[in-house]
């Protein structure tokens, strides 16, 4: 209930969870789910997304995965950005393939236009 009614009067404000968790509002009303935790000394934020499309319970249970990742000694930020990379490594892969398929395909019929 907390989290449907808060509102920052100026600037940002914070709604604590516990672990680190927190819920960060902004001025405009916008509110996303927020994980700080230190990595390296030094402090460190992840977002886990946006109320209401991530629930409570859900940021818990991203926060608990990412808690268990960094006790393995792996950085839960640069985890996430590896894998945002060799997905859009992979789907950049697929789309060469399907251009490189097209254009075996249907490029005696592509016409120069001057």
């Amino acid at each position: 209930m907390q989290c449907r009614k808060a509102v920052a009067e100026s600037g940002r404000r914070k709604l604590a969870d516990a672990g680190g968790l927190y819920l960060l509002v902004s001025s405009t009303g916008h509110k996303s789910w927020n994980w700080k935790y230190r990595s390296g000394g030094k402090e460190r934020r992840l977002v886990f997304g946006t109320y209401p499309d991530v629930s409570l319970t859900e940021a818990r249970e991203l926060r608990d995965k990412a808690r268990k990742l960094h006790a393995q000694g792996i950085d839960p930020g640069v985890e996430r950005k590896q894998r945002r990379a060799a997905a859009e490594a992979a789907a950049a892969s697929t789309f060469r393939e399907v251009a490189l398929l097209w254009h075996r395909d249907q490029g005696h019929r592509a016409t120069a236009r001057a």
